[in-house]
């Protein structure tokens, strides 16, 4: 038998980070194939249960998908997806007095 998928998927975002957590199945899991708008970006091994992008853009849709192999380096082949979308970009006070010109 094939190991199981992730459940329970979940994220939390910043302007430009996602970072996506699952539990895993229990048993035989290697690690968990992440992939990116559908682009594959990193295996994380079992135990991990998190993947953290921190060099997203802000105010942007993003999907990560997985799948899982086993010890056995046999794939899951059904994904488990799920979709996001950064936070706006937020211009700080500090920031916009950095611009601000006085003209006498």
């Amino acid at each position: 038998d094939v190991v199981g998928s992730i459940s329970n998927i979940q994220n939390t975002t910043t302007a430009t980070s996602a970072n996506w957590t699952w539990d895993e199945p229990t048993e035989y899991l290697s690690r968990v194939m992440i992939y990116l708008n559908g682009s594959f970006i990193t295996n994380v091994t079992a135990g991990t249960q998190y993947y953290l992008n921190s060099s997203l853009t802000p105010n942007t849709w993003y999907e990560i998908g997985t799948h899982t192999v086993d010890t056995s380096g046999n794939i899951n082949q059904t994904w488990v997806n799920q979709t996001t979308r950064t936070n706006a970009s937020v211009t700080t006070l500090s920031s916009l007095r950095k611009r601000i010109i006085i003209i006498d």
